[in-house]
C-alpha cells in the first residue's frame, strides 16, 4: 500500500466522522418544522382557455398564491436561519413560474394563443429581477430584524404583484391601437393620490394614448404610490370619429371577474 493511498483512506475516515458528528448536531430535514406540504397543483397555463376561463383563472392563480405565501410564512421560525433558507429557496421556484402563468393568462383573456415573443421574455425577466431584488431586501431585513411594515404583509405584496403582469400582458399584446383610448377608472375603494389624478387626467383628455398609458404604467405594475395594492382597471373607448371594432376593460382586483363593472363616482361625479 502507497503512502498516497495511506493518506487517502485517513482523510476519508476522517470526513465520514465529521459528517456523522454534524447529523446527530443537525436537526434531519424531515424533523423540520417547517411542514413540507404537497406541491399545490397549477393550473396549466400552456393549456388553451377561452377568455372567460382566462380572467376567471387568474384571479384563482393571484388567491392561491397569497395563500400559499402566507400559509408557509406561518410555519418559518424567523430565529431558525435553516428554515428562513428552506423559505427562500422555494420562493425562488415559485416566483418566476407564477409570473409566467399570469402573463400567459393575460394573453388568452384577450384571445391570444401565440408563443412569448422575445421581447415578452425580456419584460418577465425584468419583472422577476426587479421582485427579486425586494426579496433579498427584505430576506436581510428578517434576519436582522428590521422593517417597520408586518413580514406577512410584506409577503403578500408579491402576491398581489401577480396582477400588474396580468394587466400588462392583456394590453400590450395589442397590434392595433390607432382610435383607441384608455381611461383609468377607480373601482370603489381607497386610492392613492397618483391613481385619483390619473382618472381625471384621462377623462379629461378623452383616454390617454396607448403610448401615454404604457410610460405612465399600467395599474399594479408599481408605478403608482400605492404599488402592487393598485385596485384600478382600464377601460379602452374609441376616438369620437372612430368606430371601434371591440371594446375592453380589465376588472377591478377585488371582482370575480369582468362582470358587473363598478367605478366609484368622486363628489357625485363619474
Amino acid at each position: 500500500m502507497t503512502l498516497r493511498n495511506v493518506f487517502s483512506r485517513w482523510i476519508g475516515n476522517i470526513w465520514e466522522r465529521a459528517q456523522q458528528a454534524l447529523r446527530r448536531i443537525l436537526p434531519s430535514r424531515e424533523s423540520s418544522s417547517v411542514v413540507e406540504t404537497a406541491p399545490v397543483e397549477l393550473p396549466a397555463p400552456d393549456k388553451p382557455l377561452s377568455p372567460a376561463q382566462a380572467k376567471a383563472r387568474f384571479w384563482q392563480v393571484e388567491r392561491d398564491f397569497r395563500r400559499e405565501l402566507k400559509q408557509r410564512w406561518a410555519q418559518v421560525d424567523t430565529a431558525n436561519l435553516r428554515e428562513l433558507s428552506q423559505f427562500e429557496n422555494w420562493f425562488r421556484r415559485q416566483l418566476p413560474e407564477r409570473q409566467r402563468q399570469a402573463y400567459l393568462l393575460g394573453k388568452q383573456a384577450r384571445g391570444d394563443y401565440t408563443p412569448l415573443t422575445e421581447k415578452e421574455l425580456r419584460y418577465l425577466h425584468g419583472q422577476h429581477s426587479q421582485q427579486m431584488k425586494y426579496f433579498r431586501r427584505f430576506m436581510e431585513d428578517v434576519r436582522n430584524r428590521r422593517g417597520r411594515m408586518d413580514y406577512g404583509r410584506r409577503l403578500d405584496l408579491y402576491g398581489k404583484d401577480l396582477y400588474g403582469i396580468y394587466q400588462h400582458a392583456y394590453w400590450a399584446g395589442q397590434v392595433y391601437t390607432v382610435g383607441r383610448r384608455y381611461i383609468w377608472r377607480l373601482s370603489d375603494a381607497e386610492h392613492c393620490e397618483d391613481c385619483v389624478r390619473r382618472h381625471w387626467e384621462s377623462k379629461a383628455k378623452g383616454g390617454y394614448t396607448w403610448e401615454e398609458l404604457e410610460k405612465l404604467g399600467l395599474p399594479g405594475e408599481g408605478k403608482t404610490r400605492c404599488r402592487n395594492n393598485c385596485k384600478c382597471w382600464i377601460e379602452e373607448i374609441a376616438e369620437k370619429h372612430y368606430k371601434p371594432r371591440s371594446a375592453r376593460s380589465t376588472p377591478p382586483r377585488k371582482m370575480p371577474g369582468y362582470a358587473e363593472l363598478t367605478e366609484v363616482k368622486l363628489d357625485g361625479v363619474a
